[in-house]
């Protein structure tokens, strides 16, 4: 055990409208200071995509570049936007993380380079840790597709060759993880681990209640098309209504839910206000704060959602759910705990086969043995890591583990005893 008080810096997106990105930052947190080996360190957050969400650029610079654009239309410029912000992003790190033993990016779907920033932010991350020799972790990333084409991908698996980044753990897609990213040799540990959300009862101290009531987790409506998948804002905003019909017609107390984000909101309000028009009412419930939306889902019997974070989240309370696919990452998490039926993909929406698998889900729980197994795989990545890093000499690089790619494993009885304790 080291007497040195350590000092960690936590990286992802803990102020986000949709509140499963700071479920995760807050269960990390959590289960770091559960699992350090010291119990003894101190920490700060950092936000992943702070510069882009602050950084303004000056009226002259916009003036230049958009007379540039005019005379040289298609050109990549020193002064474009995404360079400059790349330039600040790196600064931003640099300046912060500079002081600290470890850096652990906490998570989400984030090694992507659609839809966000995040495949330059983490480029910049990674190229301020080796300036400073400061070990990066990725903690339990969803890794969403991969494109020898787009120069966005290759830009971030070239960040992720960078001796600064010591570790990766990945909640879904690993063989995409070892064998695209890294090209099936990666010199660094690779493991599928679970999320760290399915602690979330644990760390925010919020039971399953007694209830008959079913929750429907609404989705903003263009997700499906903007995942490249043909079902639309009607198609979706129709089967929404369907499943609601049909387990009120089955005699079930029907609630309306979101992951707090302004659109899924919005989108839950027109599903609402159509079962109005049909002369069916229901509750809805928008929460405003992480602990609001585990609250609520503690309250459920079951659930039907489309957010993974809500299908975690029920899993952490043993609420069981059923999940609507628009994205790979959430039959995933179906297969990792042993439950691919509950997840349904777009082709075989119906109301019928939706609630028909909800009471299959309702009836039949979780498996208790293979969520035991998978929770403690988290932990045991944290304490791996914990183990080599309290070792390493400030300033050096040490690649842990010879680049092994392992699967998901239980710990030890020991190690049970240890956390629970």
């Amino acid at each position: 055990m080291s007497d040195k008080q350590r000092k960690i810096c936590f990286v992802g997106l803990y102020n986000e409208k949709n509140l499963g990105d700071p479920i995760i930052f807050d269960c990390t947190e959590w289960l770091y200071g559960k699992c350090v080996e010291s119990g003894d360190f101190v920490s700060q957050r950092l936000y992943l995509d702070y510069v882009q969400k602050t950084y303004r650029p000056s009226i002259m610079w916009k003036v230049r570049n958009r007379v540039a654009r005019i005379f040289s239309p298609g050109r990549l410029y020193s002064l474009s936007f995404e360079k400059m912000i790349f330039k600040k992003t790196r600064e931003y790190f640099e300046t912060y993380i500079k002081d600290f033993d470890l850096v652990v990016v906490v998570g989400g779907g984030i090694v992507k380079w659609t839809y966000q920033f995040f495949y330059a932010e983490l480029t910049a991350l990674l190229n301020a840790a080796e300036s400073l020799n400061v070990p990066v972790v990725f903690n339990a990333v969803g890794v969403e597709g991969y494109s020898d084409s787009d120069f966005k991908c290759r830009m971030l698996k070239q960040a992720m060759q960078l001796p600064a980044l010591i570790h990766v753990s990945t909640r879904d897609d690993l063989e995409t993880l070892a064998g695209k990213y890294y090209d099936g040799n990666p010199r660094r540990p690779l493991l599928r681990v679970s999320d760290p959300a399915v602690w979330v009862s644990e760390a925010y101290g919020i039971k399953k209640k007694e209830s008959r009531k079913i929750g429907v987790g609404v989705v903003r409506g263009g997700i499906f098309n903007d995942n490249a998948i043909d079902f639309g804002p009607v198609e979706l905003l129709t089967l929404y209504k369907d499943v609601i019909r049909t387990l009120a017609a089955d005699g079930c107390d029907v609630e309306v839910f979101t992951n707090g984000l302004p659109a899924d909101n919005d989108f839950a309000e027109q599903v609402c206000a159509s079962l109005v028009e049909d002369g069916v009412s229901v509750c809805r419930r928008y929460p405003e704060n992480t602990h609001e939306l585990v609250d609520i889902i503690s309250g459920y019997m079951a659930i039907v959602a489309a957010r993974l974070h809500a299908c975690i989240i029920a899993y952490s309370l043993d609420v069981p759910a059923v999940g609507l696919v628009w994205n790979d990452k959430l039959p995933l998490f179906g297969r990792n705990i042993l439950a691919e039926d509950n997840f349904i993909k777009h082709d075989d929406f119906s109301a019928a086969k939706i609630v028909g698998q909800l009471y299959k889900a309702a009836a039949a729980g979780y498996d208790q043995a293979v969520k035991s197994e998978f929770r403690q795989t988290i932990i045991e990545d944290i304490m791996e890591i914990d183990r080599k890093t309290i070792s390493m000499e400030m300033k050096e690089h040490i690649l842990i583990g010879g680049g092994k790619i392992r699967p998901i494993h239980r710990l030890n009885n020991r190690h049970e005893l240890r956390f629970c304790a």
